[in-house]
């Protein structure tokens, strides 16, 4: 299914359940909430494949979707304007759809609630960790591979940078990838890594990662001539392959990408260790199968993607780096 295929389906679907209440969760009908942060990359990369999987299981399963738009609040006004009481299970697609199904107070609070595309799960007190039994009623895929896996592909591929730049937003996800990077300042295998960070502000409407890579021109500039290669932060701006060329066409210096569009575009960038979103979004439509059935969220122990590194060799030549 394209995206925008994917879209129209979406917005179909939000404009027909405005005033169609939920039904009952029973064993004659299922029906589950798909909470979505905002479309597009990199949460269709998730939804698509998700609903396709767990549609396999459960053929009549009905799917009710809320966009947010990026904006918490608008979670509880569409639930004051339609009932979804009577659901099976949520699912929060993106960091800022699970902030909202979290924080809500309408929607029961043992209702099961499956995430994906969620930078920092343990950040967000959702789940004490990974690979260990869930104690409340959340669990899921994360979307960041682990912050030392990332950076030891970097370091292989980029063996003499020391200073890097880190242009990075106000996005909750963004945010949470920092302060890794910052908590690493004292780590011994990365100690000699200098991590040089400027911020850019979210922009919450549709086409805002786009704005924001604009935005982002000045204080990419500014770290032009004080660092030897720039790392992709972990939001909606870092994932698309213009950011990464929009850097490299500045500045002339390498960009280690954060997923795989930005690698395999020209002179985007040269590597990356990102997620493996599809593989994500089957996992957690198994999580979501067993729940259906009615399996508890203990059985389903939450989990990070699995991690998958890229290089774009034409691009590490034009660097003169060795791919």
């Amino acid at each position: 299914m394209s995206a925008f295929v994917f879209r129209c389906v979406l917005f179909c679907t939000l404009f027909l359940f405005e005033a169609v209440p939920a039904l009952a969760c029973t064993a004659e009908h299922k029906s589950i909430l798909m909470v979505h942060s905002q479309l597009g990359l990199p949460y269709e990369g998730f939804s698509t494949p998700f609903i396709h999987e767990v549609k396999k299981t459960h053929k009549k399963l009905q799917i009710d979707h809320i966009n947010l738009e990026n904006h918490e609040k608008h979670l509880v006004r569409s639930l004051i304007k339609t009932d979804y009481t009577n659901i099976c299970a949520v699912v929060a697609v993106g960091t800022i759809a699970l902030r909202a199904v979290r924080d809500q107070k309408i929607l029961p609070s043992t209702l099961p609630v499956i995430f994906g595309v969620v930078t920092d799960p343990v950040g967000e007190k959702v789940i004490e960790g990974f690979n260990v039994k869930p104690k409340g009623r959340f669990t899921g895929v994360s979307f960041s591979i682990d912050i030392k896996e990332r950076l030891r592909f970097m370091r292989q591929t980029f063996p003499d940078a020391k200073n890097i730049g880190v242009i990075y937003s106000t996005m909750p996800q963004s945010l949470s990838y920092k302060k890794w990077l910052v908590n690493l300042e004292h780590d011994l295998e990365f100690k000699d890594l200098n991590f040089i960070y400027r911020r850019v502000g979210m922009i919450t409407k549709q086409d805002g990662p786009y704005k924001m890579i604009k935005r982002a021109e000045r204080p990419i500039l500014a770290l032009k001539d004080q660092v030897d290669l720039f790392i992709s932060p972990s939001d909606q701006m870092g994932i698309l392959p213009q950011f990464a060329q929009a850097v490299v066409k500045l500045t002339n210096k390498p960009v280690f990408g954060l997923a795989q569009k930005d690698v395999e575009i020209e002179m985007g960038a040269v590597a990356s260790a990102y997620p493996d979103i599809k593989n994500s979004a089957i996992i957690a439509a198994k999580m979501m199968t067993g729940i259906l059935k009615g399996k508890a969220v203990s059985n389903y122990p939450p989990q990070r993607p699995r991690a998958v590194n890229l290089i774009n060799k034409k691009t590490a030549k034009a660097f003169k780096i060795k791919g």
